[in-house]
């Protein structure tokens, strides 16, 4: 820890400063000479360029969806965006693939491709994927896919995701994945004394894990309903404004 001491020049510091608020996409620092920069939020951050990248090529793909549409400006904007975004960020096959699987469960979710997602077939494939993933060792993104376009289509994995508790983890899922990275650093960095962790073994990591969750979710809990839920309100009265409008 740099313990509250600007270690590098201060134009360095907000340069780096600058990075994150431009959501890393054209690189990703280290703040003050902090070698776990990326690790204090757990490295959530990943998806922001990949993000921005699919919000500014929005015009080519509707060129693509909607063959009718067609505006030079915005499409050549796009393009540009996008040499700059390989020039600087490069794109990293694993994070597309991960971020091309959530468009994918939106579009099959929307179109409603998938008649009958509570057929027993979707829940042994839904179970036989959780066991490639633990047993076989293999790469998770592909069947973690597999996995959500199933239960964002409607899968409930023989009824358990019916379970109210369930239902409201996940409803908090989101927040949940945005502060996890926040709370343990907090914990692991800073309160806890790094000679105690040391002589932790695997069951007494697993408690203090156990021990820190009831925090999360507590804050998780309020950052939904404070934050969370208030604006996604608010975007869906916006989205039935503008569909009236039209």
């Amino acid at each position: 820890m740099t313990k509250w001491n600007l270690v590098v020049d201060l134009k360095n510091f907000l340069n780096s400063i600058c990075h994150y608020l431009l959501f890393t996409i054209i690189d990703e620092p280290q703040i003050n000479n902090y070698s776990k920069t990326n690790i204090i939020n757990g490295g959530v951050n990943w998806s922001l360029p990949y993000e921005w990248l699919f919000y500014f090529i929005l015009p080519i793909i509707s060129i693509i969806v909607n063959r009718s549409f067609f505006n030079i400006f915005y499409f050549l904007f796009s393009i540009l965006f996008f040499i700059f975004f390989i020039f600087f960020h490069k794109l990293e096959f694993t994070w597309v693939i991960s971020f091309s699987g959530g468009i994918l469960a939106a579009f099959i979710q929307k179109k409603d491709l998938i008649k009958f997602p509570n057929a027993m077939f979707f829940n042994i494939l839904i179970f036989v994927m959780i066991l490639v993933v633990i047993y076989f060792h293999l790469p998770p993104k592909i069947p973690t896919i597999v996995i959500f376009i199933l239960i964002s289509s409607g899968n409930n994995f023989f009824y358990l995701l019916n379970n109210k508790l369930l239902r409201a983890l996940g409803d908090i899922s989101y927040s949940l994945y945005l502060f996890h990275g926040f709370i343990l650093f907090i914990f692991f960095e800073i309160l806890i004394d790094k000679s105690f962790l040391k002589n932790l073994n695997f069951n007494s990591y697993a408690i203090v894990i156990f021990l820190i969750t009831p925090l999360l979710v507590t804050l998780s809990y309020f950052a939904f309903h404070i934050l969370e839920k208030p604006f996604m309100n608010v975007s869906k009265k916006y989205t039935v404004f503008y569909k009236k409008s039209k």
